[in-house]
């Protein structure tokens, strides 16, 4: 029988002979059973005793699948086969747990040495690894000589490969299982041994990035590979969730861009400069590291060509007043709000500074040439000046959610009688700035950017000073943090549109009426007669009517197309006469009129009394001795059948009366309503 010497066996805490030929197992030492030690034992009776004793979880039994008598007859059988060590970890009874490393490895024909010795420091190096990074999945140790590995600490809940295998197999196996389809294969190619051992031959660690999917979830991973021994024997491989810093960043990433895009669409140039200094740490120039639109428009040069470049050699570099400025502002913090003339641009121009970060200066500028043109051309005053500016120009303001303040931009970047301050849009009504009837568009605007939304637009009419004649603006908030700080900002945006809203009404109006006759054209018609027919519930009639000029072609044929335009719109007056404010009368085309009314009353009687008052008013009219005559059709319904329905059935009933005379008109009644 193989010799075990007592220096080995004081080492380890079991060691026993295993002889396939009997199956049968000689203990040399076993703290944990020393009943057993010095006889030879069923090998299945002590397998029996330790499950007795222990309680082996998944990952324990697939270490046990190894020390089976089968695997232990192929080992020896196994020319080739050398030591092979494991990692087990098992709880016993009284629910205390043990990390152990079990080695077998074949000392003869017929016998395998079997060793099980305790990691003792197994439970403080968990708890070391879960104080460095709390984010663990697992951490790992791979035998570079054997290609296998076990785990040497691992969170319970994570997935993770499985224990005592082959390593490039249980990887490629667990990779396609649990890694998004579109990286498992990259990834198993970066987790070869080969590949590893080549990246740790030129830095001190090798890492992986990937997206895995737990629980029904995608989760970023950070693989980690650097040597466990200064013999490069064994690697240990750890692996940590990442999700939540690759969330943070993106989102940061999302508001810096939305903080950007802000300023680049800004309609007021803005600009930010570096100062550089020489070795005595003198200012000696700056140059220009952020320029958005309007500030390269007002150059005349493309957006980002400003970047780079000095202020001598695009922007005010003549004006000693301005690089003053701007050297106080970068040393001390303090703004500054100066006008300068730009001979190389040939502009009058407006800057405030302020500091945005250390070494740096912004820049806010404003084109104040056309004002200053107005001022000697026209020779009004500084009040009459400020007034049309205020009524010009946009209005940019910061508003400090909790304190309800309210902090202009720039001087003359305001509005008469806009508050200082306000709470809620309750206290806007109360100072008079806006009306009741505007509240719920008031709080549309205000309460997306109170709930946490980047930003938020809309129109709404307000009283600028409170008492003056309402007008149209538009108002936009915008959300960002603030570098200093990090404190959540929000920066308003408001713009006179009273001009552009008439002009929008009076151009929606315009586009719904027909132009020769100036009642509602065909369209706009039908969009109000199928609104109002979609919305009929039973209680009301509807009846919609057709209208045809008869003999309107000879009208034309005979005295030209002026007489007919006219005679158009002599007809279409009949009908604004004839019917009520609130019935819709529009033009279908050509020659050929509607009318949709609604009502109570029966049906039949009231389209009596509209075709007998509609006859007797048309007999009135003529156009140059030419009577106007008309053939209607009818069709009345209190059900919702559909425009398409009600003019289908009202243009049969215009037929029938053509064909029977004209200057005639027939009547549809829907049974069913």
């Amino acid at each position: 029988m193989y010799k075990v010497s007592e220096t080995f066996k004081q080492m380890v805490e079991a060691v026993g002979i295993y002889r396939p030929s009997t199956d049968m197992l000689h203990m040399v030492k076993d703290e944990k059973s020393p009943d057993l030690v010095g006889v030879w034992t069923p090998y299945k009776l002590v397998c029996d005793r330790y499950r007795e004793m222990f309680v082996f979880d998944e990952e324990g039994e697939g270490v046990l699948a190894h020390l089976t008598s089968e695997r232990l007859r192929a080992l020896v059988a196994d020319e080739g086969a050398g030591l092979t060590t494991l990692s087990l970890r098992i709880v016993d009874r009284a629910g205390h747990h043990h990390c152990l490393e079990v080695s077998i490895e074949p000392v003869g024909d017929d016998e395998v040495l079997i060793v099980s010795k305790g990691l003792r420091h197994a439970d403080r190096d968990t708890a070391v690894v879960v104080a460095v990074n709390p984010k663990y999945d697992y951490v790992a140790k791979v035998d570079v000589a054997s290609g296998t590995y076990s785990i040497f600490v691992r969170d319970e809940d994570g997935e993770i490969p499985p224990l005592n295998e082959d390593y490039e197999t249980s990887i490629r196996e667990f990779n396609g299982k649990c890694v998004v389809p579109e990286e498992a294969e990259r990834l198993t190619r970066a987790m070869h041994l080969d590949r590893v051992l080549a990246a740790l031959e030129r830095d001190d660690d090798y890492c992986l990035c990937c997206t895995m999917v737990e629980n029904g979830e995608r989760h970023r991973k950070r693989i980690r590979y650097c040597w466990l021994d200064a013999t490069h024997e064994k690697l240990l491989i750890s692996r940590v969730d990442i999700t939540d810093i690759v969330t943070a960043q993106r989102l940061r990433a999302e508001e810096e861009s939305l903080s950007a895009s802000y300023l680049d669409n800004l309609s007021i140039a803005c600009c930010v400069l570096r100062v550089a200094y020489d070795e005595a740490d003198r200012p000696i120039d700056a140059f220009y590291t952020y320029s958005n639109r309007a500030h390269a428009h007002l150059n005349g040069v493309e957006p980002g060509a400003m970047i780079g470049r000095r202020p001598r050699d695009l922007f005010m570099g003549e004006e000693d007043s301005f690089s003053t400025a701007v050297l106080d502002t970068v040393a001390t913090g303090r703004g500054h709000l100066l006008e300068c003339y730009s001979s190389s641009l040939q502009k009058h121009l407006l800057v405030s500074t302020f500091q945005p970060d250390p070494g740096c200066c912004g820049c806010v500028v404003i084109d104040m040439t056309e004002q200053r043109r107005l001022e000697r051309d026209l020779a009004r005053s500084r009040q009459k000046l400020d007034f049309i500016l205020g009524q010009t120009m946009d209005v940019v303001f910061q508003y400090d959610l909790l304190s309800g303040k309210v902090d202009m931009f720039t001087e003359g970047s305001r509005v008469d009688g806009f508050p200082e301050s306000f709470r809620s849009v309750s206290d806007l009504v109360a100072l008079g700035v806006i009306d009741e009837s505007q509240v719920d568009s008031a709080e549309a605007i205000v309460d997306p950017v109170r709930a946490g939304e980047m930003k938020s637009t809309g129109e709404i009419q307000m009283s600028l000073p409170p008492g003056a004649p309402p007008r149209w603006y538009r108002v936009a908030f915008y959300a960002h943090l603030d570098d200093m700080d990090g404190q959540r900002c929000i920066l308003g945006y408001l713009t006179d549109i009273e001009d552009f809203v008439r002009r929008r009404t009076l151009l929606e109006r315009e586009a719904k009426l027909d132009p020769l006759t100036g009642v509602l054209n065909a369209r706009a018609g039908r969009e109000a007669a199928s609104r109002r027919i979609s919305q009929l519930k039973g209680v009301r009639s509807a009846l919609l009517s057709i209208f045809d000029l008869d003999e309107f072609k000879g009208v034309n044929d005979v005295h030209g197309h002026q007489v007919g335009d006219r005679v158009l719109q002599e007809f279409s007056q009949v009908l604004v006469t004839v019917f009520r404010a609130e019935d819709t009368v529009y033009r279908l085309g050509g020659d050929e009129f509607a009318v949709y009314m609604e009502t109570r009353s029966d049906p039949r009687r009231v389209a009596q009394e509209a075709m007998a008052r509609f006859y007797s008013v048309l007999l009135e009219h003529n156009v140059g001795g030419i009577p106007l005559q008309a053939s209607v059709g009818i069709f009345a319904s209190g059900r919702d059948l559909g425009f398409d329905e009600f003019y289908n059935r009202a243009d049969t009933c215009l037929y029938r009366s053509k064909t029977s005379g004209r200057g005639r008109w027939t009547l549809d009644v829907d049974e069913a309503s």
